[in-house]
């Protein structure tokens, strides 16, 4: 069975009697550096992309009903963000019909009233707007932070938020 160097290391370190002088080392190996990819930006823009479509059929295979917490904001946010880096559209129309779905489920994309909840989708809906410009989206990252600003948002930053 192979355990990596920092378990056992940490294992070792947490298991004595005496006092440790040393921790665990999280130094990054010098080897790190000098990796290097055979592959070319189309060939891994691709391996990305077949990833995406494989947690798309294996999870999410209707947009319209798929579960509307924080992760899969998070995770849709990503779909958009690999679109955004390989300047292409290839999630476009899957990652407008979930946040769309998203919207009509909730108004403030904040189902279970934790802000943060609402935070990804907020982050989703932005790289989404940065990836594919459609202005669709600025608007429902733009009532995201409209929604949960005034949560904790002070009246020093915002004074006409705050004024009766």
């Amino acid at each position: 069975m192979y355990v990596p160097k920092l378990v056992t290391r940490a294992c070792q370190t947490t298991n004595t009697t005496v006092p440790v002088v040393s921790g665990p080392d999280y130094s990054i190996p010098s080897s790190w550096p000098q990796v290097s990819v055979n592959k070319s930006y189309g060939e891994l823009n691709g391996i990305a992309q077949k990833a995406i479509e494989n947690l798309k059929s294996q999870f999410w295979p209707d947009p319209s009903k798929v579960d509307f917490g924080w992760s899969t904001g998070t995770t849709l946010s990503a779909l958009a963000y690999k679109d955004m880096v390989a300047s292409t559209k290839d999630n476009h129309d899957y990652v407008k019909s979930v946040l769309a779905a998203a919207k009509k489920h909730n108004e403030h994309f904040d189902p279970y009233c934790y802000n943060d909840d609402a935070q990804w989708w907020g982050t989703a809906a932005m790289y989404a707007y940065r990836a594919y410009g459609d202005q669709e989206f600025l608007g429902w990252a733009t009532d995201v932070w409209n929604w949960v600003a005034p949560s904790y948002a002070s009246p020093l930053l915002f004074p006409s938020r705050h004024s009766a």
